[in-house]
Protein backbone atom coordinates (compact mmCIF):
# COMPACT_ATOMS: atom_id res chain seq x y z
CA UNK A 1 0.00 0.00 0.00
CA UNK A 2 0.91 3.66 -0.21
CA UNK A 3 1.05 5.99 2.79
CA UNK A 4 0.93 9.76 2.40
CA UNK A 5 2.63 12.56 4.29
CA UNK A 6 1.28 15.81 2.93
CA UNK A 7 1.92 15.60 -0.79
CA UNK A 8 4.59 12.92 -0.52
CA UNK A 9 4.14 9.21 0.00
CA UNK A 10 5.92 5.96 0.62
CA UNK A 11 5.06 2.61 -0.90
CA UNK A 12 5.59 -0.56 1.12
CA UNK A 13 5.55 -4.25 0.34
CA UNK A 14 5.08 -7.14 2.71
CA UNK A 15 4.08 -10.79 2.66
CA UNK A 16 2.35 -13.31 4.87
CA UNK A 17 1.65 -17.02 5.08
CA UNK A 18 -0.81 -18.70 7.45
CA UNK A 19 0.32 -17.47 10.86
CA UNK A 20 3.65 -16.18 9.53
CA UNK A 21 4.62 -12.59 8.85
CA UNK A 22 7.37 -11.73 6.38
CA UNK A 23 9.32 -8.53 6.13
CA UNK A 24 7.87 -5.12 5.45
CA UNK A 25 10.05 -3.13 3.08
CA UNK A 26 9.89 0.42 1.82
CA UNK A 27 9.97 0.43 -1.95
CA UNK A 28 12.04 2.92 -3.85
CA UNK A 29 9.97 4.01 -6.80
CA UNK A 30 10.63 6.04 -9.90
CA UNK A 31 9.87 9.74 -9.67
CA UNK A 32 7.18 11.14 -11.92
CA UNK A 33 8.22 13.50 -14.67
CA UNK A 34 6.37 16.33 -16.35
CA UNK A 35 6.00 16.16 -20.12
CA UNK A 36 6.45 19.10 -22.47
CA UNK A 37 2.66 19.48 -22.39
CA UNK A 38 2.72 19.75 -18.60
CA UNK A 39 1.25 16.30 -18.02
CA UNK A 40 2.50 13.99 -15.31
CA UNK A 41 4.18 10.85 -16.65
CA UNK A 42 5.52 7.71 -15.07
CA UNK A 43 6.46 7.38 -11.47
CA UNK A 44 5.64 4.47 -9.26
CA UNK A 45 7.18 1.04 -9.42
CA UNK A 46 8.36 -0.31 -12.76
CA UNK A 47 9.02 -3.94 -13.59
CA UNK A 48 12.79 -3.58 -13.19
CA UNK A 49 12.37 -2.13 -9.68
CA UNK A 50 9.72 -4.71 -8.74
CA UNK A 51 11.98 -7.59 -9.76
CA UNK A 52 15.04 -6.17 -7.98
CA UNK A 53 13.33 -4.96 -4.80
CA UNK A 54 10.68 -7.64 -4.31
CA UNK A 55 11.04 -10.80 -6.37
CA UNK A 56 14.80 -11.30 -6.11
CA UNK A 57 14.91 -10.17 -2.50
CA UNK A 58 12.35 -10.54 0.27
CA UNK A 59 9.74 -12.56 -1.64
CA UNK A 60 12.25 -15.17 -2.79
CA UNK A 61 13.78 -15.36 0.70
CA UNK A 62 10.35 -15.75 2.36
CA UNK A 63 9.21 -18.29 -0.22
CA UNK A 64 12.38 -20.37 0.20
CA UNK A 65 12.16 -20.23 4.00
CA UNK A 66 8.53 -21.40 4.00
CA UNK A 67 9.29 -24.21 1.55
CA UNK A 68 12.31 -25.36 3.59
CA UNK A 69 10.24 -25.46 6.74
CA UNK A 70 7.45 -27.12 4.76
CA UNK A 71 5.00 -25.15 6.80
CA UNK A 72 2.62 -24.43 3.96
CA UNK A 73 1.97 -24.95 0.31
CA UNK A 74 3.11 -21.55 -0.89
CA UNK A 75 0.95 -19.74 -3.41
CA UNK A 76 1.86 -16.28 -4.61
CA UNK A 77 -1.07 -14.22 -5.85
CA UNK A 78 -0.38 -11.27 -8.12
CA UNK A 79 -2.74 -8.73 -9.56
CA UNK A 80 -2.69 -7.19 -13.02
CA UNK A 81 -0.40 -4.28 -12.17
CA UNK A 82 1.96 -3.57 -15.10
CA UNK A 83 5.03 -4.29 -12.94
CA UNK A 84 3.60 -7.77 -12.23
CA UNK A 85 2.79 -8.67 -15.84
CA UNK A 86 5.76 -7.45 -17.86
CA UNK A 87 8.03 -9.79 -19.82
CA UNK A 88 10.89 -8.96 -17.46
CA UNK A 89 8.77 -9.96 -14.45
CA UNK A 90 7.53 -13.16 -16.09
CA UNK A 91 11.12 -14.10 -16.87
CA UNK A 92 12.13 -13.43 -13.25
CA UNK A 93 9.29 -15.62 -11.90
CA UNK A 94 10.48 -18.44 -14.16
CA UNK A 95 14.14 -17.99 -13.18
CA UNK A 96 13.24 -18.02 -9.48
CA UNK A 97 11.11 -21.16 -9.84
CA UNK A 98 7.95 -19.52 -8.51
CA UNK A 99 4.68 -19.92 -10.40
CA UNK A 100 2.38 -17.09 -9.39
CA UNK A 101 -1.39 -17.30 -9.52
CA UNK A 102 -2.94 -14.54 -11.57
CA UNK A 103 -5.83 -12.87 -9.81
CA UNK A 104 -8.74 -12.55 -12.25
CA UNK A 105 -9.33 -8.83 -12.87
CA UNK A 106 -13.11 -8.88 -12.40
CA UNK A 107 -13.24 -10.80 -9.11
CA UNK A 108 -13.18 -9.28 -5.64
CA UNK A 109 -9.73 -9.17 -4.11
CA UNK A 110 -9.27 -12.46 -2.27
CA UNK A 111 -5.72 -11.77 -1.16
CA UNK A 112 -5.71 -12.28 2.64
CA UNK A 113 -3.14 -9.53 3.09
CA UNK A 114 -5.63 -6.84 2.01
CA UNK A 115 -7.39 -6.60 5.42
CA UNK A 116 -3.94 -6.31 7.01
CA UNK A 117 -3.08 -3.41 4.70
CA UNK A 118 -6.25 -1.66 5.89
CA UNK A 119 -5.30 -2.34 9.52
CA UNK A 120 -1.78 -1.04 8.86
CA UNK A 121 -3.06 2.13 7.18
CA UNK A 122 -5.47 2.81 10.05
CA UNK A 123 -2.72 2.30 12.65
CA UNK A 124 -0.38 4.64 10.77
CA UNK A 125 -3.14 7.25 10.44
CA UNK A 126 -3.74 7.05 14.21
CA UNK A 127 -0.04 7.47 15.04
CA UNK A 128 0.64 11.01 16.28
CA UNK A 129 3.22 12.77 14.12
CA UNK A 130 3.33 10.03 11.47
CA UNK A 131 2.45 12.45 8.69
CA UNK A 132 5.04 15.05 9.72
CA UNK A 133 7.74 13.53 7.52
CA UNK A 134 8.44 10.58 5.27
CA UNK A 135 10.80 9.19 7.91
CA UNK A 136 8.05 9.34 10.57
CA UNK A 137 5.64 7.73 8.13
CA UNK A 138 8.05 4.84 7.54
CA UNK A 139 8.72 4.43 11.27
CA UNK A 140 4.97 4.35 11.98
CA UNK A 141 4.42 1.76 9.23
CA UNK A 142 7.24 -0.43 10.60
CA UNK A 143 5.85 -0.19 14.13
CA UNK A 144 2.31 -1.01 12.97
CA UNK A 145 3.61 -4.04 11.01
CA UNK A 146 5.54 -5.28 14.05
CA UNK A 147 2.35 -5.06 16.13
CA UNK A 148 0.41 -7.40 13.82
CA UNK A 149 0.31 -10.76 15.61
CA UNK A 150 0.13 -14.30 14.21
CA UNK A 151 -3.48 -14.71 15.32
CA UNK A 152 -4.50 -11.65 13.27
CA UNK A 153 -2.86 -13.14 10.19
CA UNK A 154 -4.50 -16.53 10.82
CA UNK A 155 -7.86 -14.81 11.19
CA UNK A 156 -7.64 -13.80 7.54
CA UNK A 157 -5.68 -16.67 5.99
CA UNK A 158 -7.85 -19.22 7.78
CA UNK A 159 -10.99 -17.91 6.06
CA UNK A 160 -9.76 -18.40 2.51
CA UNK A 161 -11.86 -21.49 1.75
CA UNK A 162 -14.96 -19.70 3.02
CA UNK A 163 -14.13 -16.57 1.03
CA UNK A 164 -13.59 -18.48 -2.20
CA UNK A 165 -16.85 -20.41 -1.69
CA UNK A 166 -18.77 -17.16 -1.12
CA UNK A 167 -17.32 -15.58 -4.26
CA UNK A 168 -18.21 -18.71 -6.24
CA UNK A 169 -21.75 -18.69 -4.84
CA UNK A 170 -22.07 -15.00 -5.74
CA UNK A 171 -20.75 -15.80 -9.24
CA UNK A 172 -17.89 -13.37 -8.83
CA UNK A 173 -19.96 -10.52 -7.44
CA UNK A 174 -19.45 -8.83 -4.11
CA UNK A 175 -19.54 -10.74 -0.84
CA UNK A 176 -19.36 -9.70 2.81
CA UNK A 177 -15.57 -9.87 2.55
Amino acid sequence: PTFKSGHKSIMVWGCIAHGVKGLLIKLEFLPATISEKGQRQGGGLGAKEYVAQVLEGPLKDFFDRMEQQQIHLMLVVKDGAPAHTSRLTKSAWLKLGITPLTHPPSLPDLNPIEPLWLLLKNCVADTPGASNSLENLWLAAQHAWEEIIEEEIQRHTGKMSERVAQVQAAKGWHTRF
